[in-house]
Parts: C-alpha cells; sequence; structure tokens
C-alpha cells in the first residue's frame, strides 16, 4: 500500500479556513518506475489532483514525468 498523509480544515496564512477541506498526500509511480507524490484535495465537494516530483511536502509541482516526460493521468500511475 503506498504511503499516504491526511490533512484536515488546514489553516492559510495564519487564519483558520472555515471550508470544509481535506487533502490527502498519496506516494505512486509513474509507469517508468519513477517515484511522484500525488496531493488529492477536496474543498466544498470540488476535487483536484496535483501531481508533484520529490520528496513529500517539499517537492515541485510536474504536469509530466521529470524522468521520461510521459503526461501525468492518475489511472495511469502505479
Amino acid at each position: 500500500m503506498p504511503d499516504m498523509f491526511t490533512f484536515i480544515n488546514s489553516q492559510r496564512g495564519g487564519m483558520r479556513n472555515t471550508a470544509a477541506k481535506e487533502s490527502v498526500m498519496q506516494q505512486r509511480f509513474c509507469t517508468c518506475g519513477h517515484q511522484l507524490w500525488v496531493l488529492y484535495s477536496s474543498i466544498e465537494r470540488k476535487f483536484r489532483t496535483l501531481f508533484f516530483a520529490g520528496t513529500c511536502f517539499s517537492g515541485k509541482r510536474v504536469d509530466t514525468c521529470p524522468c521520461c516526460g510521459a503526461p501525468l493521468d492518475i489511472n495511469r500511475l502505479n
């Protein structure tokens, strides 16, 4: 099972966010084997998926695999 981190009702800029928010960061792998982190974020029923290369919490946001250049699609990641 992939590593996973969950954050609920995060604060932004020192101010409490009153909107219901949940974010989950999960370790996944490109089809070439390169490690990526995926951030699943939902705010008031709106859902987003963001991809990061590097380590959890310090990675760079990416849309393509930094190793093979393939476009990132959550349904194709391992």
